[in-house]
């Protein structure tokens, strides 16, 4: 096994204790929004009517992108583990970016998993997380999105970068409901800490 197949192992490895040992239940995560309904059904806000949308709506706003988004992810995986596919998945691969990608890789596996640490033992003590949450509301995602691009680098295209715009705008989309559920938790510490801090990062357009 070849050392940039290390670090993509590696990565999707600590995605997977991540999801399994340091889980962080999501109010607007696929299977929530798509089982779960409101029982004030006349409440207008955003994440009331994204749980209230049939079931054929739901699918193709929710359960569609997602599936589409985790496929994308595994296919560097595939790869990694079947040579052989490589050229099938991705005929598109410039060398010299390689190694860039397994820097961004890295760093977004780092960015996500100390978020997770940090948000979780925010969880623990029912108060706003600190740390990395200071410059982002949502460093972990940012992390994700830094992985993705990691993995856009290393492994070419054409299919992951297509994928970016469906990725980003679904996870995008569930930051907002989210936040819904965030302002009715944490009311005003929430609206201050919004008005402080970016969504993602503190740069035009990404706040």
């Amino acid at each position: 096994m070849e050392f940039a197949d290390v670090i993509v192992m590696s990565a999707y490895g600590t995605l997977v204790i991540e999801l399994t040992a340091f889980p962080i239940p999501s109010e607007a995560s696929t299977l929530d929004l798509l089982t779960r309904n409101r029982d004030d059904v006349e409440s207008s806000d955003s994440l009331s009517l994204a749980r209230n949308r049939t079931l054929v709506d739901k699918t193709f706003r929710f359960l569609l992108p997602t599936t589409i988004g985790v496929a994308l992810f595994l296919l560097p995986l595939l790869a990694t583990w079947w040579p052989q596919l490589r050229p099938v998945f991705f005929p598109v691969t410039l060398d010299e970016l390689i190694n860039v990608g397994l820097a961004v890789i890295v760093a977004g596996r780092l960015l996500t998993f100390c978020s997770v640490l940090q948000l979780r033992s925010a969880k623990r003590h029912a108060k706003l997380p600190m740390g990395l949450f200071t410059y982002s509301r949502n460093p972990g995602l940012v992390g994700m999105f830094t992985f993705y691009l990691g993995l856009c680098l290393t492994f070419g295209g054409p299919w992951l970068w297509l994928g970016i715009p469906i990725y980003f705008f679904n996870m995008h989309h569930r930051v907002r409901l989210e936040e819904v559920q965030l302002t009715a938790t944490h009311g005003n510490r929430w609206l201050d800490y919004q008005k402080d801090v970016a969504r993602y990062l503190p740069l035009p357009g990404l706040r």
